[in-house]
């Protein structure tokens, strides 16, 4: 049994303090299997990490089989973890990762061999040094690491993380095979969760990629063709042209998305016929929700901004590498992460896809629409209309 009561884990202090996990309570009983899904930053591996004692929680507890991970007699034989594939040694062969793990929980040769034989770790593989492996071989000796004891308790961060679809499917039967308790962490990009949303999510974000350099050229092709005059001529009211394209933007988007959801019909079926599991068509209404007005929310952006610029390339790669940007600034400065969000060109995406908000999470929206979308497309619209009347 896993029990978390009232979990909160802050990072920093006064107005650089960062609230990585805020008050969770769950329980998590033998036999079954629980999953995080969050997106990045949501405190999923945070969670894990206090629950294996490798950090302190600020307050609360979590406990494992009644008594924190610290108090444990021998934790291998009670609690197996994966919270980091890449924390292994790279200069030594899987055979020998596993036998000093092996070691140190006193259990014998025979299991070393059983679990290479049970993650499909070959004979020559495991004899080469653990620097050479990929991402998924990493992950299935990680896997046979946790297992070694025999644990009562799997604690796995992100397993799939690194799998082709066979090493997914082996590790879904493996879990069930297992029959423990089991917790795990999956990543908000990991769209390998069965279900029909998740099925039509794979073609959401091509999607917006496109729709997004579609509404900055529905305005900066205009002037890179030198057309402005014919269309000014024909419609002085030019505020009437800019509002229309608007529309017609978010009328397209919101028919795209249709048209992917509608798309992802076949995809399920075949989804389901590979997995040899029955088509999952549940549809999270809230989040389909938040999917679809993120997407009217950049398109709008993007429109604002070529409106803004006059220059489609400029535009393009201002709107592609705004995210990129702001999630390096975040890394290097995570004390910051509170005021960044402020201002974050993502925070509204973030908040309209997760379904719940706190009035902190509708400021940081609306500041957020505002920054990136009123104050761009009021400007935007300003500059069109003086530079056509002149």
């Amino acid at each position: 049994m896993i029990t978390i009561t009232e979990l909160t884990k802050r990072y920093g202090s006064g107005a650089r303090q960062v609230v990585a996990v805020d008050r969770i309570s769950f329980d998590v009983a033998p036999g079954t299997v629980t999953g995080f899904l969050g997106s990045n930053g949501a405190g999923k591996s945070t969670t894990l990490r206090i629950l294996c004692g490798l950090a302190d929680a600020t307050s609360g507890s979590a406990l494992i089989g009644g008594v924190p991970y610290r108090q444990l007699p021998n934790p291998g034989h009670t609690v197996g973890a994966l919270l980091d594939a890449s924390a292994t040694h790279p200069g030594r062969t899987g055979t020998e990762t596993l036998r000093l793990a092996a070691m140190s929980m006193g259990a014998g040769r025979d299991r070393v061999t059983e679990l290479l034989d049970l993650v499909g770790l070959t004979r020559p593989e495991a004899s080469r040094r653990v620097g050479t492996y990929s991402l998924g071989m990493r992950q299935r000796l990680g896997i046979a690491r946790a297992l070694l004891g025999e644990p009562e308790v799997l604690v796995l961060d992100e397993p799939a993380n690194g799998l082709d679809p066979q090493g997914i499917v082996w590790l879904r039967h493996l879990v069930a095979a297992i029959a423990l308790t089991l917790a795990f962490a999956a990543g908000g990009a990991m769209t390998r969760i069965q279900g029909f949303s998740d099925v039509a999510t794979l073609a959401v974000a091509p999607a917006g990629t496109l729709l997004t350099v579609v509404a900055i050229l529905a305005t900066t092709s205009e002037y890179a063709n030198r057309s402005v005059m014919g269309t000014y001529l024909l419609e002085p009211s030019r505020g009437r042209v800019l509002a229309a394209r608007a529309l017609a933007l978010v009328v397209v988007t919101l028919v795209s998305y249709g048209l992917i959801y509608l798309a992802a019909v076949p995809v399920n079926f075949i989804a389901a016929a590979f997995k040899n599991t029955t088509p999952d068509w549940s549809v999270d209404g809230v989040l389909l929700t938040g999917v679809v007005l993120v997407a009217v929310l950049y398109v709008l952006e993007a429109y604002a901004m070529g409106l803004l610029l006059l220059n489609g390339p400029t535009a393009i790669v201002m709107i592609l590498v705004q995210p990129m940007v702001f999630n390096m600034i975040r890394t290097a400065l995570p004390q910051h992460a509170g005021a960044l969000a402020w201002v974050d060109p993502t925070t509204p995406s973030a908040m309209l896809r997760q379904g719940s908000y706190t009035p902190v999470e509708w400021a940081t929206t609306g500041t957020g629409v505002a920054i990136w979308l009123v104050v761009p497309a009021i400007a935007g619209v300003l500059r069109v209309l003086r530079k056509e009347v002149s």
